[in-house]
């Protein structure tokens, strides 16, 4: 395996600390997760095909959420993640894998502009629940309710159990397993209701379950979310690990605009720094800008 040569080569080598190694591991590895899940996996035969945009997408989505979150950042920040890819990059080209380092060109890339993050308005959100598919109608419809009520993140939501909703509230496992309480509106607790009395009956824990009777796995939401969202016929950004995002982004969105504190917004989400809470006030900014650029009395000043 490339990884485990790698990190051979690293500690035979180069003879760097356990630590180093650690760190470069645990930073390469996420690389390679993150190319798995959303391109292809990284191979001796497929590194060459790596290019500096995919290198941005990976550096892009550790600060996509939970920016100063030590769990999506590893051991690090993004430039102990530039050198430890500088590192892995450098090994393939000893071995011959590759003829130049793409980790080199890092700098010399325009820097790409924070991207305000994706959203739909609160009529969007009506029109794709009412897009849900016949098959798997009732979970599919309740996934997507509860993604637009709650601002789940896809991990939160499948380690969703049945015992999470009590009373009026809704426990959620976030990142490092920390808990927090998100209070159900009277109607999102109907819905619940009506969704788990007709639930199959199964010694499963799970919210959501499979068409198996398991619980329900990311790649099985992630195209629950395509497939409704193009029924929809509503705009997405490229690959699917961003759906989540933008319906996350939704609810944010428009829990803010509708005068929710930006506090009380960072607690809702589960973010650990409130810089990051404050992207979507940017948003809304971004979007009242354009309301008064846009508006009809324009016609009449």
């Amino acid at each position: 395996m490339l990884l485990d040569e790698y990190l051979s080569y690293l500690k035979s080598v180069e003879s760097k600390s356990l630590g180093t190694i650690g760190q470069y591991k645990n930073s390469v590895n996420m690389f390679m997760r993150y190319m798995k899940e959303f391109k292809y996996s990284v191979t001796k035969d497929s590194v060459k095909r790596i290019k500096m945009l995919e290198i941005h997408g990976f550096l892009e989505s550790l600060s996509r959420e939970d920016e100063n979150d030590k769990m999506n950042n590893g051991n690090g920040s993004r430039r102990n993640k530039i050198s430890a890819l500088k590192s892995f990059f450098n090994y393939c080209k000893i071995i011959d894998l590759i003829q130049h380092n793409i980790i080199l060109d890092i700098d010399k890339q325009p820097k790409i502009p924070i991207r305000l993050p994706k959203f739909f308005t609160i009529e969007e959100c009506k029109h794709l629940i009412e897009c849900v598919g016949k098959r798997n109608a009732v979970r599919d419809k309740m996934i997507i309710i509860l993604f637009l009520s709650t601002g789940l993140r896809l991990t939160e939501l499948i380690k969703l159990d049945i015992r999470c909703i009590k009373n009026e509230n809704l426990t959620i496992i976030g990142k490092g397993n920390k808990e927090r309480n998100v209070y159900l509106s009277s109607g999102l607790i109907s819905s619940l209701e009506k969704y788990i009395e007709q639930r199959p009956v199964t010694k499963e824990t799970a919210l959501f379950l499979s068409e198996r009777g398991g619980r329900i796995s990311k790649s099985a939401v992630q195209n629950i979310l395509k497939n409704t969202i193009k029924r929809a016929g509503l705009k997405a950004e490229g690959e699917t690990d961003v759906l989540v995002h933008i319906l996350r982004h939704s609810f944010a969105t428009n829990e803010y605009q509708s005068g929710t504190d930006i506090i009380m917004l960072q607690d809702l989400l589960g973010h650990a720094d409130i810089s990051t809470t404050k992207r979507y006030v940017s948003v809304s900014k971004k979007q009242m800008k354009e309301h008064a650029n846009n508006s009809v009395m324009n016609s009449i000043i």
